[in-house]
């Protein structure tokens, strides 16, 4: 069985098709359970994101979409929205120009006055910018419910998770801690200790598993027990047992010898993306202060210069994530 606590912040990772989307669905109610079943406790309040964002249309404020939704005054309603990063005349935006991540702001906004604590979310990061992502960061770390969000964002993850799912040749399994400590434990070769689930809609095993350690027989042992008629024959077999496993425990020390590489490469990968990271929280500094200064034509350059550098972030985000589901 598996059990969302009312403080979780959980992330369900695998590779794609695995099923992930699948699963918050019919969490949420979406899709109807094809084994087993759903069941919410009386105060759970579960929300999807993205029907929060489908109820965003037409052409109100900022304002008015959240004074529709929570019967609160302007004030009321200013104040709450100022939480969400909405301040000054943001509020006073039409719901119909917002970008991606206004908006998954804006349906956080509305979802928290409709007293939410379980807020599913489906690949939240995408098509959003590095600063819309960290404002999402921002805001879903404050908020008071559990969360249960699908996502590829290695950084969004490591933000927010305190458990992670993997969902893993069609096996969900849990673990405790962040992305990188799934990692560093992949790295090291050893088995992910974590409960798996027997089956669809099977129940979770009681505690963690210890990783299997292939038993092999020895030959003097198969000897013995050979002793008498067949004893050749016995010692045969076992041998032929011996190479067996030796060849297996071999194959298994190669996989996770490929799996060290692999890691190794991420790793590579992911100081690179810090790096520009940092290339870009600086430059969006600098143009806050050179557009201060009101000279527009190195405002433009450090413009241009900003979505060249995030243009290739994006594309490195991209090839982290393949390299993950590698890994996975």
């Amino acid at each position: 069985m598996l059990r969302v606590a009312r403080d979780a912040r959980i992330a369900v990772v695998g590779p794609n098709g695995a099923g992930k989307t699948t699963l918050v669905r019919t969490l949420v109610g979406d899709l109807a359970a094809l084994e087993g079943y759903v069941q919410s406790a009386p105060t759970a309040r579960v929300a999807f994101l993205a029907q929060a964002q489908l109820e965003l249309t037409g052409n109100d404020t900022v304002l008015d979409a959240m004074k529709q939704t929570s019967g609160m005054t302007d004030a009321e309603a200013r104040d709450h929205l100022a939480r969400f990063l909405f301040r000054g005349e943001d509020v006073f935006k039409s719901v119909g120009v917002l970008s991606g991540g206004e908006r998954s702001r804006l349906a956080l906004a509305r979802l928290a006055a409709r007293h939410a604590n379980l807020l599913v979310l489906d690949e939240p990061t995408n098509h959003l910018d590095l600063l819309a992502r960290e404002q999402l960061e921002t805001v879903l770390q404050a908020f008071e419910g559990a969360l249960l969000f699908v996502s590829h964002d290695r950084y969004f993850i490591d933000k927010l998770a305190t458990e992670i799912w993997p969902i893993e040749q069609g096996v969900l399994k849990r673990f405790e801690g962040n992305w990188s400590g799934l990692q560093r434990l992949r790295a090291s070769g050893t088995e992910l200790p974590m409960p798996e689930l027997q089956g669809a809609g099977g129940t979770a095993e009681g505690g963690s598993r210890e990783p299997r350690v292939p038993r092999t027989r020895p030959a003097a042992e198969a000897a013995r027990a050979g002793k008498g008629a067949g004893s050749e024959s016995s010692r045969s077999r076992d041998r032929t047992r011996d190479v067996r496993a030796g060849d297996r425990t071999r194959g298994r020390s190669g996989a996770r010898a490929s799996a060290v590489r692999k890691i190794g490469g991420m790793r590579a990968l992911e100081a690179r993306i810090e790096a520009m990271e940092l290339q870009l929280r600086q430059l969006s500094d600098k143009v806050g202060q050179i557009a201060q200064s009101g000279n527009y034509m190195e405002t433009r350059r450090v413009g241009e210069e900003y979505a060249s550098l995030e243009r290739d972030l994006r594309t490195l985000y991209d090839e982290w994530a393949k390299e993950s589901e590698k890994i996975e």
